[in-house]
């Protein structure tokens, strides 16, 4: 078989160099590409040596065959998880194209999936929203389409589901509009699935699959039917048909044997081993991770870390405690030498609080001390990639862009038929028939008239549009804002706990050991800029209130100020105690103080009178 495969590669060359020799074959070549990009999936090997060759020999060669080699290199490397490399090849396959051809924001969409699977979460937006102008101003749908399906899987990595499956929705109108083919519409209607599925509709994500399904093997999509049949069984565990899921997964796994695809044997084998969790046979499920977890450190599996989670909750069910310590340890090592980008943000988020909750810090150089701060950093980075990802959403306003051309192509029409009126005028003046003039003049008012009249409607329901827009933003920018009050409290609270079991802890050791993780405390509580985030989230929020309540009462003090801050964030008592770090009394106490101080009527209520500025 190998020598079949270098014989292949041998001709290839030779008829290559030929073509150099000669004029070039673009089609021929063009042939040789798109077959090296089928291979890509079924015979990865096969396809490295067939692209090579190509880039080895295309010097002379159009910039159009040069950026598809570089096209095809690029998605060899992201298959293999080497996504620098992926990277860099997709760049330089940019290169050789020119803005205005339809595979350039093509090539900016695959940018963006090689940043996404980096968590470069403002990288790929940017590219995303770069590749959005330029397709729209070439009326390039299947490019427009691409853009909103990578987009959605942004918001799906960002746990914003509803925000990902619209855009996965967008993308499939926009193919609909380019009438694609019917194995790209079939691929997106694939992806709107695993949407529902991420979002836990498992009822509904069913329902799509048992339809997909036949139709990927009947387009041949062989890798993707058996991810379809995975998908489908992760649905029936979460339903609670795990007889019916575990068919599914033998059968899958077993196709996916041909390929070699060890990410997807991977995701097999994990669905195996839910399964025997479900069914509470521990004993299995914990030897099936333990092969699961040294295959993805052996293959780099971007799902290492929910993997490594669902392992310890096993082992710690089967009441190996030392063997889940000694595991952990163990990743939180990886962690600390390896990079982990390439690895899911939210997986990371989850492992790294399972182990704050379940390893007790022995010294100060202990690994489980890296967790806390590792978890502080990762929490810390999803916040500013969902704020930035809101930011984003909210300057996007397809429909007024559009409303807003229409309106133009109206006008333009409505000038026209103005020119169009005086040339007729000046007609009929030079030739004296007064009559054809007239009639002719009285016509195209007449239309004038109705075109000014749809005009109006036009920019009535422009208008009406508009109102609708502004309203359902500002509800959905409400909603978000709460959503991310109450998460950046949540962590808050969750920081000052778990200071708070920290220094408990600490009582258990030496007194020169206790000073020492107390100043470490100290030293982080310094730096900590919680409250700093909490303030800044207000001051966007509420941007007015702290001026206002000093022009108010000029004698407030600044902790009265950050204490009421507390209080218009409706906080109840319990809450601002903890984050205080007092009392439940002296909340009380502090709000009859600052009342009094304020001169407030015994009649008025402190909290509502703080809510209502």
């Amino acid at each position: 078989m190998f020598s079949k495969q270098y014989l292949l590669v041998l001709c290839l060359l030779i008829f290559t160099s030929t073509i150099v020799a000669q004029d070039i074959d673009t089609k021929s070549i063009y042939k040789y590409q798109k077959d090296a990009f089928r291979l890509i999936f079924k015979q990865p090997k096969r396809a490295i040596n067939i692209t090579d060759s190509l880039i080895s020999i295309h010097n002379h060669w159009p910039d159009s065959l040069k950026a598809n080699n570089f096209k095809n290199k690029a998605i060899l490397n992201a298959i293999q998880n080497d996504l620098d490399t992926a990277l860099y090849y997709f760049n330089l396959s940019l290169e050789h194209l020119d803005p205005k051809q339809p595979e350039y924001p093509k090539m900016l969409n695959n940018i963006a999936v090689v940043y996404k699977k980096q968590n470069r979460f403002q990288k790929a937006f940017e590219v995303i929203e770069l590749g959005d102008s330029i397709a729209r101003a070439e009326s390039n749908y299947n490019a427009l389409a691409l853009l909103a399906g990578q987009r959605a899987t942004c918001y799906t990595r960002l746990q914003n589901f509803n925000l990902a499956i619209d855009f996965q929705k967008q993308a499939i109108d926009y193919f609909e509009k380019n009438k694609a083919s019917r194995e790209e519409l079939i691929i997106e209607k694939h992806n709107l699935a695993n949407l529902y599925m991420e979002s836990g509709n498992y009822t509904i994500a069913k329902k799509c699959f048992k339809s997909l399904i036949p139709k990927l093997k009947d387009i041949d999509r062989q890798q993707t039917y058996y991810l379809a049949q995975l998908n489908l069984s992760k649905c029936e565990i979460k339903l609670g048909n795990y007889r019916i899921a575990d068919s599914l997964v033998i059968l899958s796994k077993s196709g996916l044997k041909e390929f070699n695809n060890t990410n997807f044997l991977s995701y097999a084998d994990e669905l195996k081993a839910e399964i025997l969790v479900e069914q509470k046979q521990f004993d299995e499920a914990k030897q099936l991770y333990q092969f699961i977890v040294d295959k993805a450190f052996l293959n780099n599996n971007e799902r290492l870390y929910d993997i490594a989670s669902k392992y310890v909750k096993v082992l710690i069910e089967t009441n190996n405690l030392q063997q889940s310590r000694a595991f952990i340890k163990k990743i939180l090592n990886f962690s600390q030498t390896n990079p982990t980008r390439s690895y899911g943000l939210i997986d990371q988020i989850e492992f790294f609080k399972q182990v704050s909750s379940l390893i007790s810090p022995e010294n100060i150089n202990d690994p489980s001390f890296y967790a806390l701060k590792r978890l502080s950093v990762l929490q810390d980075s999803l916040h500013q990639l969902s704020n930035f990802a809101l930011k984003r959403q909210l300057a996007l306003e397809y429909e007024k862009q559009l409303a807003e051309k229409d309106n133009i192509i109206l006008s333009k029409k409505i000038s026209s038929e103005k020119d169009k009126n005086f040339i007729l005028i000046f007609f009929a003046l030079s030739v004296t028939l007064i009559l054809l003039f007239m009639i002719n003049y009285f016509r195209n008012k007449q239309k004038i008239a109705r075109l000014e009249d749809l005009k109006r409607q036009r920019e009535e329901k422009l208008l009406k549009s508009k109102l609708k827009a502004e309203q359902n933003l500002n509800e959905f920018k409400e909603h978000e804002i709460e959503k991310q009050k109450a998460e950046v409290m949540a962590l808050t609270v969750e920081r000052t706990k778990t200071i708070n079991k920290f220094i408990e802890l600490s009582k258990e050791f030496d007194k020169q050991t206790q000073k020492k993780i107390s100043e470490k405390i100290s030293q982080v509580t310094k730096t900590d800029k919680y409250w700093d985030h909490i303030q800044q989230k207000f001051k966007r929020l509420n941007p007015h209130f702290v001026s206002q309540l000093k022009q108010l009462y000029p004698n407030i003090s600044n902790s009265q100020i950050d204490f009421c801050t507390l209080v218009k964030m409706r906080l109840d008592n319990k809450r601002i105690a903890d984050i205080l770090n007092i009392t439940h009394e002296s909340v009380i106490t502090k709000k009859y103080r600052i009342k009094k101080k304020m001169g407030l009527d015994k009649t008025i209520d402190f909290t509502s009178y703080i809510e209502s500025l």
